[in-house]
């Protein structure tokens, strides 16, 4: 296995749990639009597109990259969302009223 594609893989990985973070607690904790997401990027694969050979290993890599820079963009871009505390409704809530789900 060529070293981009390793890259590629760890650098989108990173990448998308910024992605998949920002977009459930901007979205005030829906799962259903981080499974959505989720899905999008599952089928439409770099796999699909291009057969394993160099050609996806720089797509691999691409996509890496472009992934780290739209974390980046997330987190300069709505830096204050970073910096301030999730909101209510994307936080668990206990399973009763008074009663903490910590024992």
């Amino acid at each position: 296995m060529q070293p981009s594609i390793i890259v590629g893989f760890l650098l989108g990985t990173l990448a998308v749990t910024f992605w998949y973070t920002w977009l459930f607690n901007r979205t005030g904790g829906s799962v259903f639009m981080t499974l959505v997401s989720h899905a999008a990027q599952g089928t439409i694969t770099i796999g699909g597109l291009w057969s394993a050979g160099a050609d996806f290993a720089q797509a691999n890599l691409l996509n890496g990259v472009v992934l780290s820079a739209v974390a980046i963009g997330l987190v300069v871009f709505d830096w204050q969302f970073w910096r301030s505390r999730a909101p209510t409704s994307a936080t668990v809530q206990p399973a009763y009223e008074g009663e903490s789900r910590v024992q």
